[in-house]
């Protein structure tokens, strides 16, 4: 009988342990010994946190000053615990993909002024409150793919001028505000793939005038408001592949002389200005792979002086699309004149 209660003793204990919330760091020398000589150290976060527990006191540890980095995290957590950002206050990097995060709070980084680069990527985050990165002024890297985003709210992007990447890729965005990425004026890469987006807003893109790479694929965006991508002088490429374009009119593009490649693939696309070829001198490369009225991906070369590609080829392939670009151009004027 003694045997057998020692025994249970001995698995609730075990069970015991196995659910309570832990956290623990495995610190690694980062440190580069170069002419400043001071010591950098990496935190391998290791963490069991399923009930979104937010009373840690402390990480073990005596490095708290010389932290600059949370990666290689393991476990998993629903939260993040504000303990990160209060005890590593020095924190240049944040690391916490594929760790069950379902909401980031105001709370969780508030402390963390310096950080650079956050990483979210493929977690449950649900909702992120309005001032989770409000004290972040020096952030260049937002990683929150994979996540179950329906909506931002008003003002999460404030004060991020600097923010230089931006990806949304697979969340589920029901509406998005107008203004809501008007603060990010320094953004250079924004992807938004497969992000359930059925209407792109103009006003979306009024201050990105510093965008180099535009990636919204794989979404159902059917049509191109005219000048859509105006604001973006400094563009050099934009995809967006498997979308439901039907009619591509160089009045949706603006100046855009520094462009480099279209990728159009696999739209539904019907008629194509011919002006779009002419959008700049940069341009080399252009995919219209799987469409309805043409099914290329070519390289481009002076297509304005005599309409030729890389070996002399003609662009013959792209003659329905014009033809049917203006036919739709003519109805338009007749219907105006009537």
């Amino acid at each position: 009988m003694k045997f057998y209660f020692l025994l249970l003793i001995s698995v609730l204990i075990k069970f015991s342990s196995q659910n309570q919330e832990t956290i623990s760091c495995d610190y690694e020398d980062t440190s580069d010994y170069g002419e400043e000589k001071h010591k950098t150290f990496s935190c391998r976060l290791n963490i069991y946190n399923p009930t979104g527990f937010d009373d840690f006191e402390r990480i073990e540890g005596n490095f708290d000053d010389d932290v600059n980095a949370i990666e290689k995290t393991t476990g998993m957590t629903t939260i993040i615990p504000s303990v990160l950002c209060r005890q590593f206050k020095k924190l240049i990097i944040l690391s916490l993909a594929e760790k069950e995060i379902e909401i980031v709070t105001e709370k969780a980084l508030e402390s963390c002024r310096f950080l650079g680069a956050i990483y979210l990527a493929n977690n449950k985050i649900e909702k992120i409150e309005a001032g989770a990165f409000k004290n972040i002024l020096d952030l260049r890297f937002l990683d929150l793919e994979g996540n179950r985003l329906k909506n931002l709210p008003d003002g999460i992007f404030n004060g991020l001028a600097k923010l230089e990447w931006l990806t949304l890729n697979e969340n589920q965005f029901e509406n998005l505000q107008s203004e809501i990425f008007e603060p990010l004026k320094g953004l250079q890469y924004l992807f938004m793939s497969d992000c359930n987006i059925a209407e792109i807003n103009p006003e979306w893109f009024m201050s990105m005038t510093s965008l180099y790479y535009l990636e919204m694929s794989k979404n159902k965006i059917s049509e191109l408001p005219h000048e859509v991508f105006s604001s973006f002088s400094k563009l050099r490429h934009i995809a967006m592949h498997d979308n439901q374009i039907k009619v591509l009119d160089v009045l949706s593009f603006g100046n855009l002389e520094f462009l480099k490649s279209l990728n159009f693939n696999g739209n539904q696309i019907e008629a194509i200005d011919a002006e779009i070829f002419n959008l700049g001198k940069n341009l080399k490369i252009v995919k219209f792979k799987e469409n309805v009225c043409v099914d290329e991906s070519i390289e481009v070369e002076a297509i304005n002086k005599g309409k030729t590609v890389h070996h002399d080829v003609k662009f013959s392939e792209f003659d329905n699309c014009f033809n049917n670009f203006l036919m739709i151009e003519k109805r338009l004027i007749d219907r105006e004149e009537l």
